[in-house]
């Protein structure tokens, strides 16, 4: 792409986010603070997904690249409470809407915003510790370049959410967006004139149509909004990526991928009726194939995701540690354990505290999304009880292990015994695994 039609794709692009913001949320409309929003917008997740360390957020400064009306901004800075939150966006009008939602709710001193292209983030003279890039990348009309500038303000050891439209999952939008601009609704900005005409056409297709069929099944009432249509079929600069795609566009930026967002999601074997006994080839990908391989795997079985939602920092900036899977007793005896702070809430406490008075089994993550091989991780109400410790703080690994286990009947039997430690032990590993429990060797 040359100069000029970078230039203009960027022009175009800065248009229609002017004239409809995105999302177009007026500026006290209430934010995104679930627990499971608010764990996947918190740095607390992916640092200790890489480093099995906890990171204090006291001082960090985020940086929200392509933050539009400030919806994720907001969101951003509720996770990250001690952390100062700058955006930036092509669209003046956003950015305006931006600094409403921020003064609105009280926290003009931790949000700066900024009318400014991805590209040019350099300028700002600023290096952040963590980047949030969400569903702009793919957009961008370099987005090499775009990635690049991201990855000259990130930190040594900071950390880039981002993510690309998959080609397999996105393809049959791809095709609506080419249709329609066959039939010249993209000669222009489109706006709510073009989107009633995307409305009209897909309504009058033939229910068994492949566009009808694979591109419009949201509810009625969503099809009819312009901004729907407009970040959809209309959506200027839009475009898809394979995964081995988006491993080279990492390498090109000299950055390395760390997970997806919703990397229990991506396992082959989810895809399979029975995944504790997969086929041979399977089994053995899913076993010792790295990652650009399995998730390739899975793109091409299956075109579920829409997203390719992923994490990376610089390349070779990971710690190196034990999985916690491998420790010895000793170097549990020197760890402590704690909640992950977005489970750590008052909500779920209180949602424990009954259950131990009524008996019932206590469900650790159904305020999160249940990973698809795990589903709800249920715990016993006698067991449950000793987890309350964990709402004051860390605690000795040792001690906790030792509740959980005086949790049980009482056993005499040493193989009894070594076989529900072991159990224990699997249990509280499945937790850390999916950054519900965090461990570290204080």
């Amino acid at each position: 792409m040359s100069t000029n039609d970078e230039l203009n794709a960027r022009a175009r692009l800065r248009a229609q986010y002017d004239s409809v913001p995105y999302p177009d949320l007026s500026a006290d409309h209430p934010p995104q603070c679930d627990p499971a929003t608010l764990w996947l917008h918190d740095l607390t997740t992916p640092v200790y997904l890489r480093d099995r360390q906890v990171v204090s957020k006291a001082g960090k400064v985020i940086l929200d690249a392509g933050c539009g009306s400030g919806y994720t901004s907001l969101t951003l800075a509720l996770a990250n409470p001690e952390a100062r939150i700058v955006g930036v966006d092509l669209s003046e009008v956003s950015i305006r809407r931006a600094r409403e939602r921020f003064a609105h709710y009280g926290l003009e001193d931790r949000g700066e915003f900024h009318a400014m292209a991805l590209e040019d983030l350099p300028r700002l003279g600023m290096a952040f510790d963590a980047i949030n890039c969400d569903e702009v990348l793919y957009l961008l009309p370099d987005p090499p370049a775009g990635l690049g500038a991201m990855a000259a303000v990130l930190k040594p050891d900071g950390i880039l959410r981002a993510n690309l439209h998959n080609v397999f999952a996105r393809g049959p939008m791809l095709r609506a967006q080419q249709a329609f601009q066959m039939l010249g609704l993209f000669d222009d900005r489109p706006g709510p004139e073009e989107a009633a005409a995307v409305y009209e056409t897909m309504s009058a297709l033939d229910e068994a149509v492949y566009l009808r069929s694979h591109t419009w099944v949201s509810p009625p009432a969503l099809q009819k909004r312009t901004e729907y249509l407009l970040v959809n079929h209309l959506l200027i600069g839009d475009r898809g990526f394979s995964v081995p795609q988006m491993f080279r566009l990492l390498a090109g930026a000299g950055l390395e991928f760390l997970s997806t967002t919703n990397w229990t999601a991506w396992e082959l074997a989810t895809l399979f009726e029975d995944p504790a006994h997969l086929p041979a080839l399977i089994a053995e990908a899913h076993a010792s194939a790295p990652p650009m391989v399995r998730m390739h795997l899975f793109e091409l079985i299956d075109n579920r995701h829409r997203l390719i939602d992923f994490w990376c920092g610089h390349a070779g900036r990971a710690r190196p540690h034990v999985p916690f899977r491998q420790w010895t007793p000793a170097m549990r005896e020197r760890a402590h354990i704690r909640l992950h702070p977005q489970l750590a809430s008052p909500g779920l406490r209180a949602y424990l505290e009954e259950c131990i008075a009524t008996g019932e089994p206590f469900v650790l993550n159904h305020l999160l999304h249940a990973p698809p091989l795990d589903g709800p991780i249920r715990f016993p109400a006698p067991v449950a009880r000793c987890l309350l410790p964990l709402w004051e703080g860390p605690q000795p690994l040792a001690a906790f292990l030792g509740q959980w286990l005086s949790a049980a009947p009482t056993l005499t039997d040493p193989e009894a015994v070594a076989a529900l430690t072991a159990e224990v032990l699997a249990a509280i590993a499945r937790c850390e695994d999916l950054t519900y429990f965090m461990i570290t060797l204080d």
